[in-house]
């Protein structure tokens, strides 16, 4: 981490700061959304399996700070909905994802995020 963190400009890592702080007030206003506008911003300064692992760190460590605020405020029977499509979802999207070639994959993925950004806008 010491010599990723001596090879960015100070400018660079401005920009990942404010590109972090960015998605984070999107995060703020609509409960979602820290990844998917941190980890494109960042693996332009970073490699990609980087920008990801740095961008889980921060999601979790966030997580937990907040954790104990929102423990008991739900039922478990409110989250269990929402776990067994997660769990169904990832099947699908492995089996999906096993079948793509890396350019087939780049191109969903960017035509999903597109179109994901603009139902949010």
């Amino acid at each position: 981490m010491e010599a990723l963190l001596t090879q960015l400009s100070p400018v660079a890592m401005a920009l990942m700061a404010s590109g972090i702080l960015c998605a984070a007030a999107m995060r703020a206003f609509t409960g979602f959304g820290f990844a998917l506008m941190a980890v494109p911003l960042l693996s332009l300064f970073l490699l990609p399996t980087d920008a990801v692992v740095l961008v889980a760190l921060l999601t979790l460590s966030t997580s937990l700070v907040t954790y104990r605020a929102w423990w008991g405020r739900f039922g478990l029977r409110d989250g269990l909905p929402m776990v067994g499509g997660s769990i169904v979802g990832t099947g699908v999207g492995v089996t999906f994802l096993t079948q793509l070639s890396l350019a087939q994959f780049q191109l969903w993925i960017g035509l999903i995020v597109i179109f994901l950004c603009l139902v949010l806008s």
